[in-house]
């Protein structure tokens, strides 16, 4: 276990050497985003070292890695020394909460190390898949990193994680296999402090005020702690579970019948048994907890395969899985780009596109910051650029009363970015030529210097033609000059968002060009769900955040602006009265948005229908009659339509509504604003800074909590990401939704979990100490409620983790590797032989096969580059199949193939040094009858040969 201790300091290190620029560019949130430290100095420290290894300035190895996090903590601590005063203040006011988050973290990494001790096998699943990426990064000298599972390349998929968890490696100097299982406390610490941190700042910044009082005089009396809500914000993010659970009691209990197990749907859930405990039995019912991430399904073709199989994890389940996959390793830098965004929305100094101009810092930063998520998993940068897109509008009309409305606008251009992309792209360029044009001295002045100087030479043409020329151009330039600087159109551009959007989008782009365009994928394009969730699914996997989300949802409608969150008491009780709003209580507007579900549900079952005749892959034989399916669908689309509807009025009448003149006579009409804004922090325009916040006379509502707003952005968003896995998916090789609603369900958990945390602040802070409009009877009920579902949300993690763990009565180690001796000796040894005896990246020959089973087990234990790994896997990282299908001929001529010539030939075309025969190679090739693997020997050195296993070295350098 020393092992962890000083995997621990190190990632102490990486978060010190960065807390100066964490300070800085979250210095708008109360705790100035101290928790985001840590991720953010792996962010850094690994962009660098990726961005030198690519254009081969920097090599991938222990001292250089040591060299940048030196130069990152010198530069950081020496441009940002004026953070150590806040730093100072930080500690000095806000101790309890500095120490907490260290507790959370050391508490959260140890836990796990605990579970991952009693669960260390590297196997199953795609840990082998991992594990190969991660020990090819740590033999790849250069990045990007080469493919350990196809010879020659270099990997093609989200690397980024695993190159942070291979400079810690590469730092502490523990073996992979060791820091493999390290690798999933990091994250889960990373996480939970990243989640503590973002419910506390809601909480906190809320009760402090956006302008973050100093005294703390606006801190109402006998209000429970934000801690309260950073912890739970830490148990919705990654304890909470689906309720999927309840149905494993009840059939591990041998309750209920085969048609009542047939109609809930569940795969492999039809057989009950009586386990004679709480929980399943893995010996009756092996893996029963791996069910919970495959709620979402159809199983009711005429020959039983699935017409709807649907990946739908969770992170406490994707933690005690143990995979170290990308969405999992992308988990704290998705927080990391939340708790900015907050930042932001706090912040008296929008982000514009000008802003970003004069401070090329802050936009490099933000590069690097949301397009590392590229990078880390892909699907996470276009959902967290449009939170980052809306809370922006959002933030644009809080400040500026004169936009008013202007941000859905903003909002719906950002929505529908794509096809707006090419024409502002068009009107970026004009601005550009027209900005370039506005600088005759600059431009036209050289021009103009250049043609007076020909003019005088007598070898040119007469002055009479260049004279005339010249005083053409600069009356030309001088007249648009005049022009521009009456033009506003600059600063027309400079103030949308979608310029912003866009410019962001371009710089998140420009940083990561490299990875970007040696990408390949297997998507092609995006095609219609035909056949949507079933309704009781849905509940199973969704009730529990839908439960916490609704309800704040639910209680925003019902209560007006006296339900949201007031900076001031006074204001408070000013707004109290104020009736929400009036299009709502017109009586047909909910039956129209529902009539909108109904005929979207049809319009789908429609174009379904015409799928074949478009030439699309749709089942012949759907379930039920078709009025059945657009009715089942139509309820799921109504029921998402009516909950974003719900929200976008909400942030509409948080954001520009207008009070009427003496709401109530006797309350009062003005409320003071807290101005206690650092010198440091004040924004270039002081007209940024409100002084009064005016409660009467039509005046936009500043009073209103920020935060309060951006946990609605939260919950739009996630709903929002749900409702289009029900819409289209994108195409891939499995030619389904499969993996979009992996990846649309995993964003969309992680979103709605922070808004979860905060409802129950919310309910059990604000309205418990009667700060919003709601009365204590429906306060006291929905506490109750609410203990009853956090109680079972603890259900799914203690019986999973005891099962997983075998109710921890192994043998506690970390290293991922030991089980291998006893499962196959003959590849422990050899393999651990190739580890001890082989440097750098030579490619190696063994046998290919399917995914998920033994096949690449040496690349992948190795880091060595084999010529072909797990074959269905590199097509779908590649998305494409002809490289892979030939060389499993390759492979298979190698093994089998009696004649020299040819088996040199092929080992100098793909430059194969060592060739494997192990157990697996001689079941395969072993009974062939030929000279086949007996040729070996004849043409290579014996270098290894023990237990079953032989391993020959290519004669001389390959070639």
């Amino acid at each position: 276990m020393f092992e962890a201790l000083r995997w621990y300091v190190v990632l102490q290190v990486f978060g010190i050497a960065v807390l100066p620029l964490a300070l800085h560019f979250f210095r708008f949130l109360p705790d100035r985003g101290y928790a985001f430290a840590r991720p953010l100095g792996l962010l850094l420290v690994g962009y660098l070292l990726w961005i030198g290894g690519v254009f081969g300035l920097l090599e991938n190895s222990p001292s250089t890695i040591l060299l940048l996090l030196l130069i990152v903590a010198g530069v950081t601590w020496t441009v940002f020394r004026s953070q150590t005063a806040h730093l100072r203040d930080l500690w000095r006011n806000n101790r309890g909460h500095i120490l907490a988050i260290e507790g959370i973290f050391l508490v959260s990494f140890g836990l796990w190390v605990v579970i991952r001790a009693y669960n260390p096998e590297i196997q199953a699943t795609e840990k082998p898949m991992e594990f190969a990426f991660l020990n090819a990064t740590l033999r790849s000298t250069h990045l990007p990193p080469l493919d350990p599972w196809l010879s020659g390349y270099t990997i093609s998929y989200y690397y980024f994680g695993y190159l942070f968890i291979a400079m810690i490696t590469s730092l502490t100097q523990v073996p992979s296999a060791i820091a493999f299982n390290l690798a999933i406390p990091t994250i889960f610490a990373l996480t939970a402090t990243g989640a503590y941190s973002i419910g506390y700042n809601l909480a906190e910044g809320t009760i402090r005020g956006s302008n973050d009082s100093v005294d703390g005089h606006t801190r109402p009396k006998k209000i429970i702690g934000p801690w309260f809500a950073g912890a739970c914000t830490v148990f919705t993010m990654l304890i909470l579970s689906n309720w999927e659970v309840f149905l494993e009691l009840l059939h591990s209990s041998g309750v209920g019948t085969a048609s009542f197990w047939k109609s809930v749907g569940i795969h492999n859930l039809s057989r009950p048994y009586d386990s004679g405990q709480l929980f399943p039995l893995d010996s009756q019912d092996n893996w029963w907890w791996f069910r919970a991430s495959r709620v979402i399904g159809d199983y009711n073709s005429q020959d039983g395969r699935a017409l709807d199989y649907t990946i739908n994890e969770f992170p406490f389940f994707s933690f005690i899985l143990g995979d170290v996959h990308p969405h999992v390793l992308a988990l704290p830098f998705v927080l990391l780009t939340v708790g900015y965004s907050l930042n932001l929305l706090r912040s008296n100094a929008p982000l514009t596109a000008g802003g970003l101009r004069r401070n090329p810092l802050d936009l490099a930063f933000v590069a690097i910051l949301f397009g590392g998520l590229w990078v880390l998993n892909a699907w996470d940068m276009p959902t967290q650029l449009f939170v980052l897109a809306v809370t922006v509008a959002v933030g644009h009309s809080i400040r500026s009363p004169a936009t008013r409305s202007n941000w859905v606008h903003e909002a719906l251009l950002v929505i529908s970015f794509p096809f707006f992309a090419i024409a502002w792209a068009i009107v970026l360029f004009t601005k550009v030529i027209r900005l370039l044009l506005s600088r005759p001295a600059k431009i036209v002045g050289l021009l103009l210097s250049r043609l007076k100087s020909l003019s005088n030479r007598p070898t040119n043409r007469p002055a009479k033609i260049v004279g005339p020329l010249s005083s053409r151009l600069k009356s030309s330039s001088n007249r648009l000059s005049i022009s521009l600087a009456q033009d506003s159109f600059e600063k027309w551009l400079n103030a949308r968002v979608v310029t912003t959007f866009l410019i962001v989008l371009v710089a998140c782009v420009v940083a990561y060009a490299p990875f970007i365009l040696a990408f390949r994928t297997q998507a092609s394009g995006t095609g219609l769900v035909f056949l949507s969730t079933q309704w009781h699914h849905f509940l199973i996997f969704w009730g529990p955040l839908f439960f916490f989300g609704g309800s704040l949802l639910v209680t925003q409608m019902a209560t007006g602006l006296g339900g949201a969150p007031m900076l001031h008491r006074p204001a408070g009780i000013a707004l109290r009265d104020i009736a929400a709003s009036d299009w709502k209580r017109q009586w047909w507007i909910w039956p129209a948005i529902a009539g909108l579900g109904l005929l979207l549900a049809a319009g789908l079952e429609a174009a379904t229908a015409l799928g074949p005749l478009l030439g699309r892959d749709v089942p012949v034989t759907l379930p039920g009659d078709a009025l059945e399916r657009v009715m089942r669908r139509a309820l799921l689309l109504s029921f998402l339509l009516l909950a974003l509807t719900a929200i976008i009025t909400r942030i509409w009448r948080l954001t520009v509504s207008q009070v009427p003149a003496n709401p109530r006579r006797d309350r009062p009409a003005a409320v003071p604003q807290p101005q206690a804004i650092s010198h440091q922090e004040l924004p270039s325009n002081p007209t940024d800074v409100p002084n009064t916040t005016e409660i009467a006379g039509g005046t936009p509502i500043a009073s209103l909590a920020r935060e309060h707003t951006f946990v609605l952005i939260l919950l739009f968003t996630g709903i929002l990401l749900i409702f289009g896995a029900e819409i289209a998916f994108v195409r891939d090789f499995f030619n389904n939704r499969m993996n979009t609603v992996f990846k649309l369900y995993y964003q969309a958990w992680t979103l709605m979990a922070i808004v979860a945390g905060y409802t129950i602040y919310y309910f059990a802070g604000f309205a418990r100490a009667r700060q919003i409009s709601i009365k204590p009877i429906v306060t006291h009920s929905w506490l109750v409620l609410a203990i009853i579902v956090v109680a079972g949300g603890l259900v799914y993690p203690v019986g999973a983790t005891l099962s997983k763990t075998g109710y921890f009565k192994r043998t506690a180690t970390l290293n991922g590797f030991v089980w291998y001796e006893q499962l196959r000796p003959g590849d422990y040894h050899a393999i651990k032989w190739l580890n001890e005896n082989v440097e750098g990246s030579p490619v190696i020959l063994e046998a290919s096969g399917g995914s998920y089973s033994a096949f690449g087990r040496v690349s992948a234990y190795t880091g060595l580059p084999t010529l072909l790994g797990w074959e269905f896997h590199e097509m779908q990282w590649r998305g494409s199949v002809a490289e892979q299908a030939e060389r499993k001929g390759d492979i298979d001529i190698l093994f089998q193939t009696s004649d020299p010539g040819e088996t040199t030939e092929l080992m100098s075309k793909y430059r194969i040094e060592y060739v494997y025969v192990g157990p697996l190679e001689r079941r395969l090739y072993g009974d062939d009858g030929g000279f086949g693997l007996e040729k070996f020997p004849y043409l290579m050195d014996i270098v290894y040969d023990r237990d079953g296993v032989t391993i020959y070295r290519l004669r001389g350098p390959a070639t």
